[in-house]
């Protein structure tokens, strides 16, 4: 089918779109993992109890690990944040403990937080968000969000309460080195594991997160170990192209909900995690426009990077414009591969007219009577011949000129020679891992960094990700890119650290990680 293009910010690139949206609603609040908030009560579908597994008292433990986050969409302050075990259920199916381990913490300023728990546990945590009377969340929408608890709109980069419902979660292994993140999409990823056939393992969550990224595009391993970007306060040289693409995606959950037909935030989380706990994903498109899905939730991201890129500064402007062309190129491919996007229908061809019927040929006329000849008249008397007048000379007839000598024929141009056709990439080995980054454009201290004074990249890599024992050294600094073969089974980390040709480090990056299956 063809689909009618409606949206002014897809300009001349999107062949169609899918979306309907309506007027207005509010920026509240939304949904959880599937269990309750700090404020309600109850036993929770998944969560085990009391009687299933004694809490214990997390005050005699000797030593506890810390882990850290940031709860962004956008940034959460003052919000609830609690860390509860997964444990062996009914069945020996994990499932996460309704009683946390320790006391709430809350976010700060900029949605950070940290909290404990025992060192000598093993196993995933489920970290949950909530909200109170204090809590506040900056709106990340350039048009505004609407305050629930007052009625008014609350312009971008301003607090807004939000409703008492709202919650997020996320899912993190206290013995990695990385940090976890709350947002929208790691709450979408925790419930397509909790519908998955590996479930709450660590394989299980490891690849819902996976097939979350994908599912919106993001790189492998984005939205667990990415943190989202600050839309309102974008940094050159903290903020990746992934971190700004992650950030406006989890925004786009909130204009979509300001563009519905009277669903506010939690609604519209509440209604996505159901359809993914239901179905293992968002819908990929409404019809009507009344529910939320796939493809709206990817326009939306691409109006957010549009609509930002005219508030910010040059370089910015650019990495918002090439967030922008992504979410479009990933609109047309999604909705092309649904079959949502076809090119135009060719036309019919038209009859051919039916042929004249031939007339009828005339009847010949009569043919006329032959009229009677006339009598011949006498012939009158030859008159004399007169004298021959004597004949002209002769004028000399003109040389002729001499013929222009041909013009040379031009030489013909060579025929160009036929540009090599690409060599497909070739495919990485089951027992291999490709690393890629990109090169940094400031340094550590906000200073601007040329290609010319970086001197290269280290890769440390290893399965145990606080003690990455293996390392490559790469003296190239336009090499982004390096493939890492000849890896034994298991779960290996990797980390890319920049030199300058002076020999400072920078900090090395979140650790990436990939699972290689036994041969």
């Amino acid at each position: 089918m063809v689909l009618p293009n409606h949206h002014s910010c897809f300009r001349l690139r999107v062949l169609a779109a899918v979306i309907a949206a309506s007027a207005v609603a509010g920026c509240g609040g939304g949904g959880s993992d599937g269990g309750a908030s700090a404020n309600q009560s109850g036993s929770r579908e998944g969560a085990t109890t009391d009687a299933q597994e004694d809490a214990g008292d997390p005050s005699s433990s000797t030593t506890n690990v810390e882990i850290s986050g940031t709860a962004i969409k956008g940034r959460m302050m003052k919000a609830l944040v609690t860390a509860h075990p997964v444990v062996p259920g009914p069945g020996g199916k994990p499932v996460v403990r309704d009683q946390p381990l320790g006391e709430p913490v809350r976010t700060g300023e900029a949605g950070e937080f940290s909290l404990s728990v025992p060192e000598d546990r093993e196993g995933w945590v489920v970290l949950r968000l909530s909200v109170d009377d204090q809590t506040r969340m900056i709106c990340d929408v350039p048009e505004g969000c609407t305050d629930p608890r007052t009625g008014e709109t609350r312009a971008f980069g301003q607090p807004v309460s939000l409703r008492a419902d709202l919650s997020l979660s996320t899912a993190h292994d206290p013995r990695s080195n990385g940090n976890a993140h709350l947002s929208p999409l790691s709450d979408l990823a925790l419930a397509r594991a909790r519908q998955s056939e590996q479930g709450l393992t660590g394989a299980g969550l490891r690849a819902a997160y996976r097939e979350t990224d994908e599912a919106f595009g993001l790189a492998p391993d984005t939205i667990r170990n990415t943190r989202p970007a600050d839309l309102t306060a974008l940094n050159q040289a903290t903020d990746s192209t992934q971190a700004v693409r992650v950030a406006v995606t989890n925004a786009a959950f909130l204009a979509w909900a300001n563009g519905s037909a009277g669903m506010t935030l939690s609604e519209v989380l509440t209604e996505a995690r159901g359809q993914v706990q239901a179905r293992g994903g968002l819908e990929l498109h409404s019809d009507d426009g009344a529910t939320v899905n796939q493809l709206s939730i990817i326009e939306a991201s691409a109006d957010l990077s549009n609509a930002l890129s005219a508030r910010t500064g040059d370089a910015l402007s650019v990495v918002l414009n090439n967030s922008e062309n992504w979410a479009v190129e990933r609109f047309e491919q999604t909705a092309s591969q649904a079959g949502l996007i076809t090119g135009p229908q060719p036309e019919p061809e038209p009859e051919p007219a039916p042929a004249p019927e031939p007339e009828p040929e005339p009847e010949p006329a009569p043919e006329p009577e032959p009229e009677p000849e006339p009598e011949p008249e006498p012939e009158p008397e030859p008159e004399p011949e007169p004298e021959p007048e004597p004949e002209p000379e002769p004028e000399p007839e003109p040389e002729p000129e001499p013929e222009p000598e041909p013009e040379p024929e031009p030489e013909p141009e060579p025929a160009p020679e036929p540009e090599p056709e690409p060599e497909p990439e070739p495919e990485v080995p089951a027992q291999a891992a490709k690393l890629s980054w990109d090169a940094p454009l400031t340094r550590v201290n906000g200073d601007a960094i040329k290609m010319g004074e970086i001197g290269g990249y280290k890769l440390k890599y290893g399965q145990d990700p606080e003690n990455l024992e293996q390392s490559v050294d790469i003296a190239d600094a336009h090499q982004t890119e390096y493939l890492l073969e000849d890896l034994e089974e298991g779960e290996w980390h990797f980390t890319v650290a920049t030199y300058d040709t002076e020999g400072r480090h920078s900090r090395p990056s979140n650790a990436a990680s990939k699972v290689i299956e036994a041969p």
